[in-house]
């Protein structure tokens, strides 16, 4: 049987949760959820997996630790940590190197004479070790992509601390070494062409993590929930607009999330009662929250480009809460989740509440019937164990 030797920032809950209270910018939440739920669900299947772990961490002092060492160990055999020294530039070095005589080690051991390597994201300190030792041990590399950088760092920016020649510079080799990958996962429908991917490419979604969603439902409250990273391209602005075309005056919006635009909703709060900023709060806050809202809305702008390659991660979130989801129709999300959904058919203050507006309209009980079935849907087919095997077959099947 073939192992899966994993290098990925999932590091498990506990180490996770302690990064994160160390982090002035939190890590990315939704990158750890899929990666775990894509470890577990091959452990579901019987497969067998090494998870050589990079923290998600930014360099100090964004993120105060100096030293990534075994100490944040989670204590599991299966996961590793590659451990590296969290300063600026030193940080990606010792990522490099940490990473090429872990993966060295791992495919010297005799049960990973028949293995996989998979890589978590594109990013150089792990492509490069996955790639360099692949080629020298004849294994064969995949990687995940589950949106592309440069148009990320287009829209939301990059650290201040590195100059813009050197981003560009390493987005330009970053393309490159990609082509020595010898297959891909996509999440996003175009994201094959974009790139010009020439070896053998699986397109899954993403993965709905069940494992936070219990079937325990709540009397919706009066509000409106957007969770998530709060960026001007993610309809944001709109959305704040928009209460002031609901016509229910006791309707509130309530936002959970950072990014950007937090000082401006935290003002925008402060003016407006109906609009509630909750800040950065714990996963499992959300969820309850989330099963609590009236409608659970996702205005993300179906103009932006990045929106071809990828899929919002909130969608499955939103969809196991058993709450009725209102949000754009992205080009990376497919038909099949079309029943599942209310639409913003535009993206502005106006079209956002003429899209509440309707939706308030409809009876509790309808609305519970399509959330639920919305809910059913995904469990029965975007869960671990089903997104795992698709992986599994493919990753098998490259020869």
């Amino acid at each position: 049987m073939k192992t899966i030797l994993f290098i990925t920032s999932y590091c498990g809950a506990d180490i996770f949760s302690r990064v994160s209270a160390k982090s002035k910018k939190a890590p990315n939440v939704s990158t750890q959820t899929f990666n775990g739920s894509l470890y577990r669900g091959l452990l579901q299947i019987g497969k067998r997996v090494r998870v050589l772990s990079y923290l998600p961490v930014s360099a100090y002092p964004g993120t105060r630790m100096l030293l990534i060492d075994r100490r944040l160990s989670s204590n599991r055999n299966d996961v590793d940590l590659i451990q590296f020294i969290n300063l600026q530039y030193i940080k990606q070095l010792t990522i490099f190197f940490s990473a090429l005589l872990k993966v060295v080690k791992t495919l010297m051991k005799r049960s990973f004479r028949e293995s996989v390597i998979l890589c978590d994201y594109m990013y150089l300190p792990i492509c490069l070790p996955a790639i360099v030792v692949g080629r020298l041990f004849r294994k064969k590399a995949v990687l995940i992509i589950p949106d592309i950088p440069s148009l990320i760092i287009n829209y939301m920016g990059h650290d201040k601390r590195i100059s813009d020649w050197l981003v560009r510079d390493y987005l330009m080799i970053l393309d490159r070494v990609i082509g020595f990958f010898d297959g891909y996962i996509v999440f996003g429908s175009e994201t094959k062409n974009k790139l010009k991917l020439k070896k053998p490419t699986l397109r899954i979604e993403g993965i709905a993590d069940i494992s936070t969603q219990e079937s325990f439902h709540y009397e919706p409250g009066e509000f409106i929930l957007y969770a998530g990273s709060l960026f001007e391209e993610y309809g944001l602005l709109e959305l704040i607009d928009s209460i002031n075309f609901i016509d229910n005056p006791f309707m509130e919006i309530w936002i959970c999330g950072a990014g950007a635009l937090e000082d401006m909703i935290r003002r925008r709060s402060s003016e407006n009662k109906r609009i509630r900023y909750l800040g950065l709060i714990e996963r499992n806050e959300v969820m309850i929250l989330q099963k609590k809202a009236k409608i659970l809305v996702n205005p993300r702008k179906p103009s932006s480009e990045y929106t071809h390659y990828s899929f919002p991660s909130k969608v499955f979130e939103y969809l196991t809460s058993g709450r009725p989801v209102l949000m754009s129709k992205l080009e990376g999300i497919p038909d099949e989740y079309d029943p599942y959904y209310f639409k913003i058919e535009e993206v502005t203050a106006e079209g956002i509440a003429d899209a509440i507006n309707r939706v308030l309209k409809i009876p509790e009980k309808e609305l519970l019937e399509k959330a639920l079935l919305a809910r059913n849907f995904v469990i029965q087919n975007k869960n671990p164990a089903i997104q795992a095997t698709k992986v599994w077959e493919f990753v098998s099947s490259i020869k």
